[in-house]
């Protein structure tokens, strides 16, 4: 059986992998995020956290959002700089240079977007538990 559709997968962990991989999540994926955050892959039947554990939770959500913000929107800079280094070179070699940058730039602004959703919704989980 998948992990992905384990009856028992703690959502918060399928939560981050489909940001992290636009919906496709291996076990391996999924056994990543799952390390990387500190969760448990698998929660009890029963368990329920308790409010510190949702604030803990939150906390680090949030924390490693504002991380993952920073670093994309540093990334997206830095394409914009190599788009505009490119457009100053010489016109023998400009078209392949821009075209190369413009690719990086997208990849960049996709990230960022991604970060930034991943943000708001850790903001908005933060104003939630009214922390």
């Amino acid at each position: 059986m998948y992990l992905s559709r384990h009856p028992h997968l703690n959502p918060v962990v399928s939560r981050e992998a489909e940001l992290f991989t636009d919906g496709r999540m291996t076990d391996a994926v999924l056994q990543g995020i799952a390390s990387m955050r500190g969760l448990p892959l698998l929660i009890e039947a029963g368990a329920v956290p308790t409010a510190a554990d949702r604030t803990e939770a939150t906390e680090r959500e949030l924390i490693g959002a504002m991380s993952g913000h920073r670093v994309e929107a540093a990334l997206y800079r830095t394409a914009r700089l190599r788009l505009g280094m490119a457009n100053q070179r010489p016109a023998a070699e400009r078209r392949a240079a821009q075209a190369a940058a413009m690719s990086a730039l997208n990849r960049a602004r996709v990230a960022l977007r991604k970060a930034e959703r991943r943000l708001a919704a850790a903001q908005a989980a933060m104003v939630f538990l009214a922390v």
